[in-house]
């Protein structure tokens, strides 16, 4: 197994793993990725933090596929930054969107960054051999 793929496989891992841990004060992860899209509706400053989600989750996709190399790549730039946002968001002049930042939002950034890593280690195209039938396909090499 390839670094890249197993990198990605602990990214995924550290991303689920950071739905259960409390992300941020007042919540765990899970209910922050269900819900994060209505930020967007009650125009909250950390709607661009959940942006990471859906970018994370396409980006393993698409590197587990194999395939758009130079979309999994912004994907996963997108996601980090995305989720790097939340260091951003401070209150001021908001008051409400205050956040304390917890160990599963750690957790969760950490999943980001290891998906960034394991895209840019990735092969840029898929080896066409490595799907071939383990018992050939008829024809053999000279």
């Amino acid at each position: 197994m390839l670094l890249s793929r197993k990198i990605l496989w602990v990214a995924v891992v550290a991303y689920v793993i950071s739905l259960v841990l409390p992300t941020v004060q007042g919540g765990q992860g899970i209910i922050f990725a269900m819900w994060g899209f209505m930020a967007f509706i009650l125009e909250r400053s950390w709607a661009v933090v959940w942006l990471a989600n859906p970018t994370f989750i396409v980006a393993a996709w698409l590197n587990f596929n194999g395939t758009h190399p130079a979309y999994r790549r912004i994907l996963a730039i997108a996601s980090v930054a995305f989720a790097l946002f939340a260091l951003t968001i401070d209150g001021h002049g908001e008051g409400h969107d205050a956040v304390a930042l917890q160990y599963g939002y750690w957790v969760w950034l950490a999943s980001t960054v290891l998906l960034l890593v394991s895209t840019l280690l990735s092969p840029l195209h898929k080896d066409p051999g490595a799907e071939a039938p383990a018992g050939g396909s008829g024809t053999r090499g000279v």
